[in-house]
Formats: C-alpha cells, sequence, structure tokens
C-alpha cells in the first residue's frame, strides 16, 4: 500500500529533520509520500495518470508501447507520465528485452490527512 499524506510544510520539514537526525524513525509503509495540499496531489494523480495506473494492473503492458496502445496515447507523452510516476515510486520502469516494462510498486492508495 502507498499512503498519501497531505500535512502542512513545516510538519513535513521537522518529520525529515526528526528521521534524518535520529530522533525519529519513519512509520511503517510500503511507501510514504507526503504532499501539502490535494492540489498537489491532483497534478501527479490527474485522469491521465490514474488511468495509465489502471491499465497497468488490469492489462500488464510489456512496454511503453504497448501501454500507449491500450491507452489510445500517443508513445511520448505515456514516458513522460511514466517518468513522472516513477519519480513518485508509484511506478517502477524495468528494462527487459530492449524495452521499458512499466510495473505497479502498490495496489492500494490510502490518504492520510494530518
Amino acid at each position: 500500500m502507498t499512503t498519501i499524506t497531505i500535512a502542512p510544510k513545516k510538519k513535513i520539514r521537522k518529520q525529515v529533520l526528526d528521521i534524518a537526525g535520529g530522533r525519529s524513525s519513519p512509520e511503517f509503509h510500503d511507501h510514504l509520500l507526503w504532499f501539502t495540499s490535494l492540489s498537489s496531489i491532483e497534478k501527479i494523480l490527474d485522469d491521465e495518470n490514474l488511468n495509465l495506473l489502471r491499465l497497468i494492473r488490469r492489462r500488464h503492458p510489456e512496454s511503453y508501447e504497448q501501454l500507449a496502445s491500450f491507452s489510445g496515447t500517443n508513445c511520448d507523452n505515456v514516458a513522460k507520465r511514466l517518468d513522472q510516476l516513477a519519480q513518485y515510486g508509484l511506478v517502477a520502469l524495468f528494462f527487459e528485452a530492449g524495452q521499458f516494462k512499466p510495473v505497479l510498486t502498490s495496489d492500494w492508495l490510502q490518504i492520510e490527512v494530518q
């Protein structure tokens, strides 16, 4: 499960500094993302990106090209979006047989407000 936490910037900064300084240990989560607002989450989890995540989960594409075909979107746009999702740890991109294969890192997203 990926937990998306919405918290004020000060709280996020304090948490990161406490963990880095050894004063706190991170709570156990398979994956944890921090955002300061719902609008910042919407930039990552917009309709197109959510559609790609759903397609990866349901269809298990073997490449960017196959995912682009499933989504009806051009390959360059899919590649750009998958790179963004990978930066946030929502997908992993494995290089197999000369092409990148997108794989979900989590089946569930949970939003927590602090």
